[in-house]
Protein backbone atom coordinates (compact mmCIF):
# COMPACT_ATOMS: atom_id res chain seq x y z
CA UNK A 1 0.00 0.00 0.00
CA UNK A 2 1.03 3.46 -0.65
CA UNK A 3 2.89 5.41 2.42
CA UNK A 4 0.07 8.23 1.56
CA UNK A 5 -2.36 6.08 2.67
CA UNK A 6 -0.95 3.60 4.84
CA UNK A 7 -2.85 4.99 7.56
CA UNK A 8 -6.21 3.88 6.84
CA UNK A 9 -7.99 0.56 7.79
CA UNK A 10 -8.51 -1.86 5.32
CA UNK A 11 -12.35 -0.72 5.75
CA UNK A 12 -11.89 3.08 5.40
CA UNK A 13 -9.38 2.52 1.99
CA UNK A 14 -12.16 0.24 0.56
CA UNK A 15 -14.73 3.29 1.14
CA UNK A 16 -12.59 6.35 0.41
CA UNK A 17 -12.45 3.73 -3.25
CA UNK A 18 -15.84 3.29 -3.45
CA UNK A 19 -16.98 6.94 -2.33
CA UNK A 20 -14.17 7.97 -5.45
CA UNK A 21 -15.48 6.34 -7.73
CA UNK A 22 -18.95 7.33 -7.15
CA UNK A 23 -18.09 10.77 -8.02
CA UNK A 24 -17.91 12.18 -4.74
CA UNK A 25 -15.29 15.93 -4.87
CA UNK A 26 -11.91 14.70 -4.35
CA UNK A 27 -10.94 17.22 -2.43
CA UNK A 28 -13.50 16.77 0.21
CA UNK A 29 -12.89 13.21 -0.15
CA UNK A 30 -8.51 13.92 1.13
CA UNK A 31 -9.88 16.42 3.60
CA UNK A 32 -11.81 13.92 5.55
CA UNK A 33 -9.32 11.04 5.01
CA UNK A 34 -6.36 13.14 6.04
CA UNK A 35 -4.10 12.67 2.85
CA UNK A 36 -1.92 14.61 1.81
CA UNK A 37 -1.96 14.49 -1.80
CA UNK A 38 -3.57 16.50 -4.76
CA UNK A 39 -6.55 15.68 -5.94
CA UNK A 40 -4.94 14.75 -9.61
CA UNK A 41 -2.24 12.41 -7.51
CA UNK A 42 -4.99 10.58 -5.14
CA UNK A 43 -5.94 7.60 -7.97
CA UNK A 44 -2.49 6.53 -8.64
CA UNK A 45 -2.11 5.69 -4.99
CA UNK A 46 -4.78 3.48 -4.87
CA UNK A 47 -3.66 0.01 -4.65
CA UNK A 48 -4.52 -2.26 -7.81
CA UNK A 49 -7.83 -4.36 -8.09
CA UNK A 50 -7.91 -7.79 -8.05
CA UNK A 51 -9.94 -9.34 -10.54
CA UNK A 52 -11.51 -13.08 -11.28
CA UNK A 53 -9.53 -13.76 -14.58
CA UNK A 54 -6.06 -15.87 -13.71
CA UNK A 55 -3.10 -16.24 -15.27
CA UNK A 56 -2.89 -18.86 -17.52
CA UNK A 57 0.95 -19.51 -16.59
CA UNK A 58 0.91 -18.71 -13.12
CA UNK A 59 -2.94 -19.47 -12.14
CA UNK A 60 -2.82 -16.36 -10.10
CA UNK A 61 -5.62 -13.59 -9.72
CA UNK A 62 -4.76 -10.69 -12.34
CA UNK A 63 -4.76 -7.11 -10.68
CA UNK A 64 -5.80 -4.07 -12.70
CA UNK A 65 -4.12 -0.84 -11.97
CA UNK A 66 -7.27 1.65 -10.95
CA UNK A 67 -7.82 4.35 -13.33
CA UNK A 68 -9.07 7.69 -13.26
CA UNK A 69 -12.86 7.78 -12.79
CA UNK A 70 -12.76 9.43 -16.25
CA UNK A 71 -11.12 6.97 -17.94
CA UNK A 72 -12.97 4.68 -20.50
CA UNK A 73 -11.89 1.02 -21.56
CA UNK A 74 -13.59 -1.05 -23.75
CA UNK A 75 -12.01 -4.22 -22.09
CA UNK A 76 -13.23 -4.11 -19.09
CA UNK A 77 -10.97 -7.43 -17.95
CA UNK A 78 -7.81 -5.38 -19.01
CA UNK A 79 -5.01 -6.21 -16.15
CA UNK A 80 -1.99 -8.51 -16.13
CA UNK A 81 -0.09 -11.33 -13.99
CA UNK A 82 1.39 -9.54 -10.94
CA UNK A 83 3.76 -12.51 -11.27
CA UNK A 84 5.14 -12.45 -14.70
CA UNK A 85 3.63 -9.62 -16.34
CA UNK A 86 0.87 -11.81 -18.71
CA UNK A 87 -2.00 -10.13 -20.05
CA UNK A 88 -4.34 -11.56 -22.07
CA UNK A 89 -3.89 -9.94 -25.42
CA UNK A 90 -2.11 -11.26 -28.69
CA UNK A 91 0.14 -9.10 -28.16
CA UNK A 92 1.48 -9.48 -24.58
CA UNK A 93 4.93 -9.51 -24.61
CA UNK A 94 5.52 -11.09 -20.97
CA UNK A 95 8.39 -13.50 -20.93
CA UNK A 96 6.23 -17.01 -21.44
CA UNK A 97 4.80 -15.54 -24.13
CA UNK A 98 7.64 -13.99 -25.89
CA UNK A 99 9.38 -17.82 -25.62
CA UNK A 100 6.23 -19.90 -26.78
CA UNK A 101 6.31 -17.34 -29.90
CA UNK A 102 9.93 -17.61 -30.46
CA UNK A 103 9.39 -21.37 -30.55
CA UNK A 104 6.45 -21.74 -32.66
CA UNK A 105 8.50 -19.15 -35.17
CA UNK A 106 11.36 -21.38 -34.86
CA UNK A 107 9.26 -24.42 -35.86
CA UNK A 108 7.84 -22.88 -38.83
CA UNK A 109 11.42 -21.91 -39.73
CA UNK A 110 12.77 -25.33 -39.39
CA UNK A 111 9.29 -26.49 -41.54
CA UNK A 112 9.64 -24.01 -44.02
CA UNK A 113 13.31 -25.18 -44.25
CA UNK A 114 12.90 -29.11 -44.92
CA UNK A 115 10.50 -27.67 -47.48
CA UNK A 116 12.79 -25.63 -49.25
CA UNK A 117 15.66 -28.04 -48.76
CA UNK A 118 13.63 -30.29 -50.89
CA UNK A 119 12.58 -27.24 -53.37
CA UNK A 120 16.09 -26.47 -54.25
CA UNK A 121 18.29 -29.57 -53.72
CA UNK A 122 21.04 -29.68 -56.16
CA UNK A 123 21.36 -32.77 -58.42
CA UNK A 124 25.51 -32.47 -59.02
CA UNK A 125 24.85 -34.86 -62.28
CA UNK A 126 22.57 -32.29 -64.00
CA UNK A 127 25.43 -29.70 -64.02
CA UNK A 128 25.74 -27.82 -67.43
CA UNK A 129 28.95 -28.67 -69.32
CA UNK A 130 31.31 -25.56 -69.67
CA UNK A 131 32.00 -25.94 -72.88
CA UNK A 132 28.57 -25.77 -74.29
CA UNK A 133 28.38 -21.75 -72.96
CA UNK A 134 28.33 -19.32 -75.64
CA UNK A 135 31.22 -16.70 -75.41
CA UNK A 136 28.09 -14.42 -74.04
CA UNK A 137 27.52 -16.09 -71.79
CA UNK A 138 30.95 -16.59 -70.53
CA UNK A 139 31.35 -13.12 -69.94
CA UNK A 140 28.20 -12.60 -68.19
CA UNK A 141 29.03 -15.37 -65.76
CA UNK A 142 32.79 -14.16 -65.51
CA UNK A 143 31.87 -11.12 -64.48
CA UNK A 144 29.24 -12.19 -61.80
CA UNK A 145 31.90 -14.71 -60.82
CA UNK A 146 34.69 -11.80 -60.32
CA UNK A 147 32.08 -9.52 -58.60
CA UNK A 148 30.36 -11.88 -56.18
CA UNK A 149 32.37 -15.40 -55.31
CA UNK A 150 32.23 -16.11 -52.00
CA UNK A 151 36.06 -16.54 -50.21
CA UNK A 152 35.58 -20.12 -50.29
CA UNK A 153 34.34 -20.61 -53.78
CA UNK A 154 31.16 -22.13 -52.62
CA UNK A 155 28.72 -19.34 -53.59
CA UNK A 156 28.03 -16.16 -55.10
CA UNK A 157 27.08 -13.72 -52.93
CA UNK A 158 23.55 -11.97 -53.11
CA UNK A 159 23.44 -9.17 -55.66
CA UNK A 160 22.35 -6.79 -53.06
CA UNK A 161 25.92 -7.33 -51.41
CA UNK A 162 27.95 -6.64 -54.45
CA UNK A 163 30.00 -3.15 -54.11
CA UNK A 164 29.68 -2.40 -57.80
CA UNK A 165 27.03 -3.07 -59.93
CA UNK A 166 27.05 -5.53 -62.33
CA UNK A 167 25.63 -3.97 -65.42
CA UNK A 168 25.54 -0.17 -66.26
CA UNK A 169 21.69 -0.33 -65.70
CA UNK A 170 18.56 -2.42 -63.77
CA UNK A 171 17.57 -3.72 -67.27
CA UNK A 172 20.79 -5.01 -68.28
CA UNK A 173 21.70 -6.55 -65.03
CA UNK A 174 18.12 -7.99 -64.84
CA UNK A 175 18.24 -9.42 -68.35
CA UNK A 176 22.03 -10.78 -67.04
CA UNK A 177 20.24 -12.52 -64.11
CA UNK A 178 17.40 -14.06 -66.17
CA UNK A 179 19.79 -15.10 -68.85
CA UNK A 180 21.76 -17.51 -66.69
CA UNK A 181 18.92 -18.56 -64.39
CA UNK A 182 16.47 -19.65 -67.57
CA UNK A 183 19.93 -21.62 -68.80
CA UNK A 184 20.13 -23.08 -65.46
CA UNK A 185 23.76 -21.86 -65.75
CA UNK A 186 23.19 -20.30 -62.33
CA UNK A 187 20.46 -21.73 -59.00
CA UNK A 188 19.55 -20.62 -56.10
CA UNK A 189 21.77 -21.63 -53.39
CA UNK A 190 20.13 -24.54 -50.92
CA UNK A 191 22.19 -22.37 -47.81
CA UNK A 192 20.16 -18.96 -48.80
CA UNK A 193 18.19 -17.53 -46.07
CA UNK A 194 14.91 -18.67 -45.90
CA UNK A 195 13.42 -15.48 -45.37
CA UNK A 196 14.06 -14.50 -48.83
CA UNK A 197 11.66 -17.12 -50.17
CA UNK A 198 8.28 -17.23 -50.16
CA UNK A 199 6.59 -20.68 -50.70
CA UNK A 200 3.46 -20.30 -52.54
CA UNK A 201 2.50 -24.28 -52.67
CA UNK A 202 4.54 -26.44 -50.86
CA UNK A 203 3.07 -29.61 -52.83
CA UNK A 204 3.66 -28.27 -56.05
CA UNK A 205 7.17 -27.18 -55.39
CA UNK A 206 6.20 -23.31 -56.31
CA UNK A 207 7.96 -20.67 -54.66
CA UNK A 208 8.81 -16.88 -55.17
CA UNK A 209 12.10 -15.24 -54.18
CA UNK A 210 13.79 -11.52 -54.08
CA UNK A 211 16.50 -12.48 -56.82
CA UNK A 212 18.99 -9.56 -55.18
CA UNK A 213 18.94 -11.18 -52.24
CA UNK A 214 19.06 -14.68 -52.86
CA UNK A 215 22.72 -16.65 -52.79
CA UNK A 216 23.52 -18.18 -55.94
CA UNK A 217 24.89 -21.60 -56.95
CA UNK A 218 27.16 -22.32 -60.23
CA UNK A 219 25.77 -24.78 -61.49
CA UNK A 220 28.73 -25.41 -64.26
CA UNK A 221 31.02 -28.60 -64.75
CA UNK A 222 33.99 -29.44 -66.86
CA UNK A 223 35.38 -32.98 -66.99
CA UNK A 224 38.79 -33.74 -64.87
CA UNK A 225 38.67 -29.95 -63.64
CA UNK A 226 37.67 -29.38 -59.92
CA UNK A 227 35.88 -26.47 -58.27
CA UNK A 228 38.85 -23.89 -58.09
CA UNK A 229 40.44 -23.94 -61.33
CA UNK A 230 36.94 -23.73 -62.90
CA UNK A 231 36.13 -20.74 -61.19
CA UNK A 232 39.55 -18.85 -62.10
CA UNK A 233 39.47 -20.01 -65.88
CA UNK A 234 36.12 -17.96 -65.81
CA UNK A 235 37.48 -15.07 -64.28
CA UNK A 236 40.99 -15.35 -66.19
CA UNK A 237 39.99 -16.21 -69.56
CA UNK A 238 43.16 -16.88 -71.50
CA UNK A 239 41.89 -15.34 -74.75
CA UNK A 240 39.67 -14.53 -77.17
CA UNK A 241 38.79 -16.51 -80.25
CA UNK A 242 38.57 -15.15 -83.64
CA UNK A 243 35.30 -16.58 -83.96
CA UNK A 244 33.82 -14.72 -80.82
CA UNK A 245 34.77 -11.33 -82.40
CA UNK A 246 31.51 -10.35 -83.61
CA UNK A 247 29.69 -11.61 -80.50
CA UNK A 248 32.57 -9.42 -78.29
CA UNK A 249 32.05 -6.58 -80.83
CA UNK A 250 28.27 -6.18 -80.02
CA UNK A 251 28.95 -6.81 -76.53
CA UNK A 252 31.28 -3.75 -76.69
CA UNK A 253 28.18 -1.60 -78.34
CA UNK A 254 25.78 -3.11 -75.69
CA UNK A 255 27.91 -2.02 -73.22
CA UNK A 256 28.19 1.22 -74.33
CA UNK A 257 24.44 1.80 -75.12
CA UNK A 258 23.60 0.94 -71.84
CA UNK A 259 26.30 3.26 -69.87
CA UNK A 260 25.27 5.93 -72.51
CA UNK A 261 21.82 5.23 -71.09
CA UNK A 262 22.55 5.54 -67.57
CA UNK A 263 24.43 8.86 -67.37
CA UNK A 264 21.28 10.19 -69.67
CA UNK A 265 18.96 9.04 -67.24
CA UNK A 266 20.91 10.12 -63.96
CA UNK A 267 21.60 13.42 -66.13
CA UNK A 268 17.39 14.06 -66.29
CA UNK A 269 16.96 13.12 -62.95
CA UNK A 270 19.29 14.82 -61.17
CA UNK A 271 19.39 18.52 -63.09
CA UNK A 272 15.23 18.70 -63.72
CA UNK A 273 14.49 16.62 -60.75
CA UNK A 274 11.95 14.21 -62.85
CA UNK A 275 11.94 10.32 -63.80
CA UNK A 276 12.27 10.18 -67.66
CA UNK A 277 10.92 6.93 -69.25
CA UNK A 278 13.48 5.85 -71.98
CA UNK A 279 11.64 5.39 -75.15
CA UNK A 280 12.86 3.64 -78.82
CA UNK A 281 14.16 7.17 -80.00
CA UNK A 282 16.10 7.45 -77.26
CA UNK A 283 17.69 4.16 -77.66
CA UNK A 284 18.18 4.88 -81.14
CA UNK A 285 19.70 8.36 -81.33
CA UNK A 286 22.24 7.20 -78.82
CA UNK A 287 23.09 4.03 -80.92
CA UNK A 288 23.53 6.30 -83.60
CA UNK A 289 25.83 8.41 -81.65
CA UNK A 290 27.78 5.38 -80.68
CA UNK A 291 28.99 4.82 -84.30
CA UNK A 292 30.60 9.01 -84.30
CA UNK A 293 31.74 9.11 -80.64
CA UNK A 294 32.70 7.35 -77.95
CA UNK A 295 31.13 7.21 -74.23
CA UNK A 296 33.12 9.62 -72.74
CA UNK A 297 32.70 12.35 -76.02
CA UNK A 298 28.34 11.25 -75.35
CA UNK A 299 28.79 12.16 -71.77
CA UNK A 300 29.47 15.45 -73.02
CA UNK A 301 26.78 16.05 -75.55
CA UNK A 302 24.47 14.75 -72.76
CA UNK A 303 25.56 17.02 -70.50
CA UNK A 304 25.76 19.99 -72.96
CA UNK A 305 21.81 19.03 -73.97
CA UNK A 306 20.71 18.69 -70.34
CA UNK A 307 21.48 22.19 -69.44
CA UNK A 308 20.21 23.37 -72.46
CA UNK A 309 17.04 21.93 -71.68
CA UNK A 310 17.37 23.53 -68.50
CA UNK A 311 17.86 26.61 -69.84
CA UNK A 312 15.12 26.38 -72.11
CA UNK A 313 12.43 25.88 -68.96
CA UNK A 314 13.61 28.48 -67.31
CA UNK A 315 13.61 31.02 -70.15
CA UNK A 316 10.18 29.89 -71.83
CA UNK A 317 8.45 28.87 -68.50
CA UNK A 318 7.65 25.11 -70.27
CA UNK A 319 7.49 22.38 -67.93
CA UNK A 320 10.02 19.74 -66.82
CA UNK A 321 9.02 17.37 -68.61
CA UNK A 322 8.62 19.41 -72.17
CA UNK A 323 12.14 20.30 -71.56
CA UNK A 324 13.14 16.92 -70.50
CA UNK A 325 11.95 15.88 -74.41
CA UNK A 326 14.34 18.28 -75.99
CA UNK A 327 17.31 16.64 -74.88
CA UNK A 328 17.39 13.84 -76.93
CA UNK A 329 16.87 15.92 -80.13
CA UNK A 330 19.26 18.54 -79.08
CA UNK A 331 21.70 15.54 -78.25
CA UNK A 332 20.96 14.22 -82.09
CA UNK A 333 21.91 17.29 -83.39
CA UNK A 334 24.72 18.28 -81.79
CA UNK A 335 26.10 15.27 -82.42
CA UNK A 336 25.39 15.34 -86.18
CA UNK A 337 26.94 19.31 -86.25
CA UNK A 338 30.17 18.11 -85.02
CA UNK A 339 30.41 15.37 -86.80
CA UNK A 340 29.91 17.60 -90.25
CA UNK A 341 32.49 20.36 -88.66
CA UNK A 342 34.82 18.01 -87.62
CA UNK A 343 34.64 18.81 -83.96
CA UNK A 344 36.96 17.92 -81.34
CA UNK A 345 34.16 16.58 -78.88
CA UNK A 346 36.19 16.50 -75.14
CA UNK A 347 36.36 13.24 -73.22
CA UNK A 348 34.20 13.70 -70.29
CA UNK A 349 35.08 11.57 -67.36
CA UNK A 350 32.71 9.33 -64.98
CA UNK A 351 30.91 10.39 -62.32
CA UNK A 352 30.62 8.13 -59.00
CA UNK A 353 26.87 8.02 -59.37
CA UNK A 354 27.54 5.88 -62.36
CA UNK A 355 30.20 3.52 -61.27
CA UNK A 356 32.19 0.93 -64.09
CA UNK A 357 29.83 -2.21 -63.48
CA UNK A 358 31.37 -5.07 -63.08
CA UNK A 359 30.43 -6.23 -66.44
CA UNK A 360 32.69 -3.10 -68.15
CA UNK A 361 35.29 -3.63 -66.03
CA UNK A 362 35.75 -6.94 -66.86
CA UNK A 363 34.68 -7.29 -70.32
CA UNK A 364 37.43 -4.42 -71.35
CA UNK A 365 39.84 -6.28 -68.48
CA UNK A 366 40.03 -9.42 -69.00
CA UNK A 367 38.34 -9.97 -72.30
CA UNK A 368 38.85 -7.55 -75.18
CA UNK A 369 42.36 -6.36 -73.08
CA UNK A 370 41.88 -2.33 -73.88
CA UNK A 371 40.84 -1.31 -70.45
CA UNK A 372 39.55 2.35 -70.14
CA UNK A 373 39.80 2.54 -74.18
CA UNK A 374 36.43 1.17 -74.00
CA UNK A 375 35.20 3.77 -72.24
CA UNK A 376 37.40 6.89 -74.28
CA UNK A 377 37.33 4.95 -77.77
CA UNK A 378 34.28 4.73 -80.47
CA UNK A 379 33.76 0.85 -80.41
CA UNK A 380 35.62 -0.46 -83.33
CA UNK A 381 36.00 -4.30 -84.08
CA UNK A 382 39.50 -3.21 -85.22
CA UNK A 383 40.63 -2.43 -81.56
CA UNK A 384 39.65 -5.89 -79.85
CA UNK A 385 42.65 -7.83 -78.90
CA UNK A 386 42.83 -11.25 -80.11
CA UNK A 387 46.08 -13.53 -79.30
Amino acid sequence: MSEKLSHLTEQELNQLIERYYNKEKVSDLIEEFNISLNPSQLVKHFPPEIIDTKCEYCNVNFIKPRRSRDYYSWNENEGFCPNCGHENTIFCSCKNCTEIEILKQEKQRQSKQEILDEILFIDEDDKIDINSLTFIEKVYLGAFLREGISEDYNYIKPIVDFINPLAPTAEFQSEIINHLIDKNIILIHPSTDSEFIEIIDDNEGNFRYYPYKVKWYLNIQKENTNKVPLIEDLINPKKIETENLEDAFRLWKKISLNETLEYFIHSVNNILGIEYNVGDKTISVLKDLLTDYSVSQIYGIIYKSTNNALRFQAEKGVSRKHSANTIIGNAQSYGERAKINNWQLIKYNRIKECPESALSKFFFERIIKIGYNGFNEIPKIEMIKIE
